[in-house]
């Protein structure tokens, strides 16, 4: 399967992190994530957090300042585009972070 490489996984073991796992230590402010199987500590790096805050606030921006008042759209729609955006980058955001292990 095309997928299956998109998590990542402990550099000592080889045991996938699940998206539970990297989708609530985000959401922790990003707590580190330990290996199930070998106990390894893995913390996000500080260009890491950069990249989180890049991908959720920079196509917002653009939206907002840019787009909607050109096309006039209206608030209501703004707000329902600019939360669907949230979404979609939180929930796919497990699949693009990479964690850093603490030696």
């Amino acid at each position: 399967m095309r997928g299956e490489n998109l998590m990542q996984s402990c550099e000592n073991c080889g045991e996938k992190f699940t998206w539970k796992q990297i989708w609530k230590s985000m959401n922790l402010a990003y707590r580190p994530i330990y290996c199930k199987k070998c106990g390894t500590v893995y913390k996000v790096p500080f260009d890491q957090k950069w990249k989180v805050a890049f991908i959720i606030s920079f196509p917002l921006l653009i939206l907002e300042f840019f787009s909607f008042p050109i096309f006039e759209v209206s608030l209501r729609s703004s707000l329902i585009i600019l939360l669907s955006w949230t979404v979609v980058v939180m929930l796919s955001l497990p699949f693009t972070i990479r964690y850093k292990k603490i030696t």
